[in-house]
């Protein structure tokens, strides 16, 4: 079945900003540079990555996660769309507010069904059954015989990519870092 969407592949820690140019470009808005909406969303890279950017921060989170600080209220995603120029806002569901994999999946089928967008966020490991311990965001996709696709940006990864719910919210909720776990829906301003 047909993607939603055009993959996008991230710079590193810009799974954030690669999904929102995927939702951008989908509803044929002008597309912002990863760079850009990276550092609207205070975006930390790791010194040995800054040469793969023109400008971008390098100071070390206080949370110690790298990449955008959606969490931390300076740099709260409708206020970086606003300074953007995005006509775009977010209403996040954190996944405190989501009782269980039902309810995501059914919260994810009403977004497919109106045609809208929406990113998720969750403990990359958990997900794909790797070590890694991150945090991740990707845009959710649609589902297809009750799996969940979702769009991957990152690196060396199919782009398209299945699991089942249960599997995704218990990735949502074993992601306690400062992020905000959960599903990120898109509205038009």
């Amino acid at each position: 079945m047909k993607s939603r969407y055009i993959p996008f592949t991230q710079q590193p820690y810009c799974c954030v900003p690669a999904c929102i140019q995927m939702v951008l470009y989908k509803n044929d808005l002008p597309l912002k540079s990863q760079e850009e909406i990276g550092n609207a969303l205070g975006l930390r890279v790791r010194p040995e990555s800054a040469h793969l950017f023109e400008n971008v921060s390098t100071q070390e989170p206080k949370t110690g996660i790298w990449g955008t600080q959606i969490g931390n209220q300076r740099y709260e995603i409708n206020d970086a769309f606003k300074n953007l120029g995005i006509p775009l806002a977010v209403t996040i569901q954190h996944i405190k507010d989501i009782k269980s994999a039902d309810e995501l999946e059914k919260m994810l089928y009403e977004v497919e069904q109106t045609g809208g967008d929406a990113l998720v966020c969750y403990k990359y490991g958990v997900l794909w059954n790797t070590d890694s311990n991150s945090g991740h965001v990707s845009v959710f996709d649609r589902i297809i015989d009750g799996k969940i696709r979702l769009v991957d940006p990152e690196q060396q990864v199919p782009k398209l990519r299945l699991n089942d719910a249960g599997r995704l919210y218990e990735a949502m909720v074993e992601h306690k870092a400062a992020a905000v776990p959960g599903v990120w829906i898109f509205s038009s301003k």
